[in-house]
């Protein structure tokens, strides 16, 4: 990677084997992307073995505008990240890409729908390991947590529901942090103001 160039919003698979993360900022992309900011992946065979050399994903996930902050589920087949909405520098929307199997490529992205996303400005997803929750950040300047349900996977996400554990009067971020798919409470690690936090779901 161009060590000149930020790195940031690492996504760890359950299975320790890919590493999502977002490259280049919006003054300074990544001469190797294909926009502001862009979406790469880092792959080994087993934990013990070393990175290989990190993949953009390529246009079918990254554009000529913003891609970034990608959480990766459980079971690896679906990859959730913020997109930019054109000309809008205000807005962004949560965005969703699938594969069949992790040796399949990655699909066109959909956007979630509207209880998810709405004319404001939605990032930094973080999925839970079942799937059933769905943690993001809304607002431009300051920001809040917001989580939405599902019955199950095959479900629409519900409506967003303001995440009062964690909010408060300063702008408040969630972080994607590794999936803890074998605890049965998940810590999501949280930026509050500028410091970190972790609370248990």
């Amino acid at each position: 990677m161009n060590s000149a160039v930020a790195q940031s919003f690492p996504s760890l698979s359950a299975d320790g084997l890919e590493l999502y993360f977002n490259d280049g900022f919006r003054e300074t992309p990544d001469p190797d992307g294909y926009g502001d900011t862009d979406i790469w992946v880092l792959t080994r065979d087993s934990k013990g073995d070393l990175w290989n050399v990190p993949k953009n994903l390529g246009p079918t996930i990254n554009s000529e505008n913003t891609e970034n902050s990608p959480c990766i589920s459980a079971d690896g087949l679906e990859l959730y990240f913020m997109s930019s909405v054109p000309n809008n520098p205000g807005n962004s929307e949560i965005v969703m890409t699938t594969r069949l199997s992790k040796d399949d490529p990655w699909g066109e992205p959909v956007t979630l729908n509207t209880n998810v996303n709405r004319d404001e400005y939605e990032y930094t997803p973080f999925i839970s390991a079942d799937g059933l929750l769905l943690f993001f950040s809304r607002g431009y300047s300051k920001s809040h947590v917001y989580v939405c349900r599902r019955t199950s996977t095959a479900d629409p996400w519900g409506p967003a529901e303001f995440f009062a554990p964690v909010n408060s009067g300063n702008a408040d971020d969630i972080w994607s942090d590794s999936l803890a798919t074998t605890l049965q409470e998940i810590p999501v690690t949280f930026l509050y103001g500028f410091e970190f936090y972790a609370y248990c779901i």
